[in-house]
C-alpha cells in the first residue's frame, strides 16, 4: 500500500528559480525515508508540502492519513503559558471524544516523561525538554495513533 505518492512536484519562492523541480517518489506503508541535502536544498519545504502546510506550484501530493511536521526550533510550537496548556492546544479544532483526547495526552505525557514539566512555561525548559514536549504534540497534530517509541531511538 502506498501511503505517500509525489508526482512531478515543483515549488519555487521566486520567479527565477525552482527550489524543487519535478520531484517524484512513493513511500510504501511501513517504509522509512530520510531527506538528505545541504542547507537550502528544500528538505523542510518538501516536508511542508507533504503535510499540506504548503501548496506546490505544480505536481501532486497524495497521502493516506495526516502528516505532522515538527519545526527545527520547537519553541515555534509554544503559544501558551504552560506545557499542559500547549499540549491541549494541539487538539484544538479536532472533533475528538474527550476520553480519547485524554488517553492520547496521558500516553504522550508518560512516554515523553513530561509529568514534572506540565505546569512550567515551555521557554523555561531545556532544549531536550522542549523537544520532548514537541514530540508529545504529534498524536494531537496527526490525529491518529503514533508510535512515539520509535521517535525516541535517537533523541537523548
Amino acid at each position: 500500500m502506498i501511503d505517500i505518492s509525489v508526482k512531478d512536484l515543483v515549488k519555487s519562492f521566486d520567479e527565477d528559480e525552482n527550489l524543487l523541480d519535478g520531484i517524484s517518489f512513493d513511500v510504501q506503508s511501513g517504509e522509512r525515508v530520510g531527506l538528505l541535502g545541504k542547507n537550502g536544498a528544500g528538505k523542510t519545504t518538501t516536508l511542508h508540502l507533504l503535510s499540506g502546510a504548503l501548496t506546490p506550484y505544480r505536481g501532486t501530493v497524495q497521502r493516506t492519513g495526516r502528516i505532522g511536521v515538527l519545526p527545527q526550533d520547537p519553541q515555534a510550537l509554544f503559544v501558551k503559558k504552560t506545557v499542559r496548556e500547549d499540549l491541549y492546544e494541539a487538539f484544538d479544532g479536532q472533533k475528538l471524544e474527550t476520553a480519547l483526547r485524554e488517553k492520547r495526552l496521558e500516553q504522550a505525557v508518560a512516554l515523553c516523561r513530561l509529568s514534572p514539566l506540565l505546569d512550567r512555561h515551555p521557554y523555561d525548559l531545556s532544549g531536550g525538554e522542549q523537544q520532548r514536549v514537541a514530540i508529545a504534540d504529534l498524536p494531537a497534530m496527526i490525529g491518529e495513533e503514533v508510535s512515539l517509541r520509535k521517535l525516541f531511538a535517537k533523541l537523548n
